[in-house]
């Protein structure tokens, strides 16, 4: 097992610990709750998850206060070893219990969480964030990835696409992974969880990929015009790297399932 700080006392019981040990010994970054407490945790040897705790705990103790709709960090621990935060764990459901659901249920008041997502781009961003807008270079590449399941004409497009510039992009804070799994639900109360991949974003992006994972993604883009100007470039962005990452995962079920959602997604926004 690994060593743990003895102040987990205070959250878990003798065998949770245990379980949490256990499981970072296996695993390089776990996740764990109780009925009280969540925690997150994370060695070292996985520098990149690493980093991504430290960010989280940063982004956590900054949001406290800018927005309400967050759980505050109760505790956070950092060694040679170990990185760790802990929140309260929040019983309220979250929108999809998986990434790829791609159905909300009718209850949900759509209207309401893009309200409160939106809100989120007034949050100053933080002094020591610096942002370079490399859309455009990873679209290329992603692009190239993925030419094999694009039609010649979408690829056309694409490439025409490219030489011009997003007009009147306003880069603004972003949660970044703004999933319907990472929304909690209950009535009128919202809360945004997960927040290791906040950054600094186009002021339409946090919305657009909430959007794009709530419902069959082309039909979205129809019914709330992702295809703006000031959205499109969040849109096709999104629905092309969902391509370059089901493009490693080829012969799953996850890809014959999911690849031919984000093809049309590409389509429907080119063609519009």
């Amino acid at each position: 097992m690994v060593s743990l700080p003895s102040h987990l006392n205070t959250f878990f019981t003798y065998k949770e610990i245990n379980f949490i040990g256990d499981e970072l010994k296996n695993k390089h970054r776990i996740t764990f709750h109780n009925d009280q407490f969540f925690i997150k945790a994370s060695r070292h040897e996985d520098l990149e998850s690493f980093k991504l705790i430290e960010h989280e705990i940063f982004v956590y103790n900054y949001l406290k206060n800018h927005l309400d709709n967050i759980p505050p960090i109760i505790w956070c621990f950092e060694d040679s070893s170990l990185s760790m935060f802990i929140i309260a764990y929040l019983k309220d459901f979250p929108l999809a219990t998986k990434r790829d659901a791609y159905c909300l249920k009718d209850s949900v008041n759509l209207k309401l969480i893009i309200e409160k997502i939106n809100t989120i781009s007034n949050i100053p961003i933080p002094a020591k964030w610096n942002f370079n807008d490399n859309r455009q270079e990873k679209m290329e590449r992603y692009i190239f990835n993925v030419q094999d399941f694009l039609a010649t004409s979408i690829k056309q497009k694409l490439t025409s696409l490219l030489k011009t510039t997003p007009a009147n992009t306003k880069l603004v804070f972003s949660h970044g992974d703004l999933l319907p799994m990472n929304i909690l639900y209950s009535n009128t109360e919202i809360t945004f969880i997960d927040w290791e991949w906040a950054g600094i974003r186009s002021k339409n992006y946090d919305k657009t990929l909430f959007l794009l994972f709530s419902h069959e993604p082309s039909q979205i883009i129809t019914s709330y015009n992702l295809i703006e100007e000031s959205i499109l470039w969040d849109t096709l962005f999104i629905s092309l790297r969902e391509l370059n990452n089901l493009n490693r995962l080829k012969h799953l079920p996850l890809f014959e399932k999911n690849i031919p959602k984000w093809i049309k997604a590409v389509s429907v926004t080119l063609e519009s």
